[in-house]
């Protein structure tokens, strides 16, 4: 089959998801490739030698800004977030290829370029799979009670709370709609299935294609030592809940004995967390660390993972990438519950006073030949992924 798969970000292993369903995707059909990149960004792209990639730089904020005015009806139609990374040359290039090309299945992922389907469907009556992979008006109704936290600007506009309500209802328009222009919907949780379904009145195009992990790259070494008191959190540190959980780690480190250090892992680290370090008397055990083309051994050397996230939409790779690294997790219910069955190597903590108690006894469960087991069975991508996802719903 020829595939046009559209995303909203270079495909990396960073984004973990994207990048597999590319690769299982390219390893049987054509696949040409859209996606949206910041200007002079830096990001890491890694793309299958097999599929052709069409990059369609970001413009500037102005011009992003004079784009939405000549175009007010879609402020209408999606969330301001969204709306907001929305490039006219994604739009060009989608009727280029549209008009130009024929295609068998577009897959389309995530909101941000779901805002794209209505110009799919205006030229494309084939089959459209829309990857949402969690639900944004879920995430959206769970952000309207958290405390803001981030750039000045950010939180200028948040405590108005002009800007999560408005998003919060047009996310739940937009959800509807799009489910209404596609064929397939696909959700990494039986959580977020279940939320839009009930939030659309129909469950008939959806279906579970959970998160997996690629166990040829994440792996234990031997040759890397573990570092006694040594924790880690990993992931994109400019995404609200990963800065609320990073804070509150910087935050609890101050209780911890000395022998314990923190590193904090991901692209794009918010001002706000080196804010948080510099106040601190202890600032010298936090170690923040951006971009990095491999945090496989940054992960591999910590004594523990904790993933003290509150807010939670989906499935957290950076849990199942740590158990694949050797390095035991410790995380909230809301986040082991999107695994379904217990995983061994994974400790759940009901406050900040247990989870203290826990690192201070060292009483996490560790990563056991089960673990493994586990991951292998229930969350690698040859199992996960089947050739359904890309029918129409019956």
């Amino acid at each position: 089959m020829n595939i046009l798969y559209i995303v909203p970000y270079p495909p990396a292993r960073t984004r973990g998801r994207t990048l597999h369903i590319l690769n299982w995707l390219a390893s049987r059909h054509k696949v040409q490739l859209l996606f949206d990149q910041a200007q002079g960004a830096t990001e890491l792209c890694e793309i299958p030698k097999s599929v052709y990639g069409h990059a369609q730089a970001r413009p500037a904020v102005l011009w992003r800004l004079v784009h939405l005015t000549l175009h007010p009806t879609l402020i209408a139609k999606y969330p301001l977030r969204v709306l907001f990374m929305r490039n006219p040359r994604m739009v060009a290039s989608l009727n280029y290829l549209l008009q130009s090309k024929t295609f068998d299945v577009v897959v389309v992922e995530s909101m941000r370029a779901g805002q794209y389907v209505d110009i799919v469907r205006r030229h494309y009556g084939g089959v459209i799979v829309y990857d949402a992979t969690d639900s944004f008006s879920l995430y959206m109704s769970r952000l309207l009670g958290q405390r803001p936290v981030g750039k000045l600007a950010h939180n200028v506009v948040q405590h108005l709370g002009l800007l999560n309500r408005w998003d919060e209802r047009m996310s739940r328009h937009a959800e509807r709609a799009l489910t209404t222009m596609v064929d397939r919907v696909l959700f990494a949780t039986s959580e977020d299935l279940k939320y839009s379904a009930e939030l659309c009145g129909d469950s008939t195009k959806m279906t579970v294609v959970p998160n997996g992990i690629d166990l040829q790259y994440y792996f234990p070494r031997a040759d890397v030592t573990k570092r006694t008191g040594r924790i880690v959190f990993h992931g994109r540190m400019s995404y609200q809940p990963n800065v609320l959980a990073a804070l509150t780690l910087i935050r609890l480190l101050g209780q911890l004995p000395q022998s314990f250090s923190l590193a904090l892992v991901g692209e794009n680290p918010d001002p706000a967390l080196f804010e948080a370090r510099d106040r601190t008397s202890y600032g010298a055990r936090v170690e923040i660390i951006g971009q990095t083309p491999d945090i496989r051994d940054y992960i591999r050397s910590a004594e523990v993972e904790i993933v003290p996230i509150a807010l939670r939409v989906g499935m957290q790779n950076k849990v199942l990438e740590a158990l694949a690294c050797g390095t035991p997790v410790i995380t909230t219910p809301i986040v082991a519950q999107a695994f379904g069955d217990r995983i061994e190597g994974v400790s759940t903590f009901g406050g900040e006073s247990e989870l203290i108690s826990m690192l201070c006894r060292g009483s996490w469960d560790p990563v056991t030949t089960e673990t493994s087991k586990q991951l292998e069975e229930r969350f690698s991508w040859g199992t996960i992924l089947k050739d359904e996802i890309l029918r129409r719903s019956d």
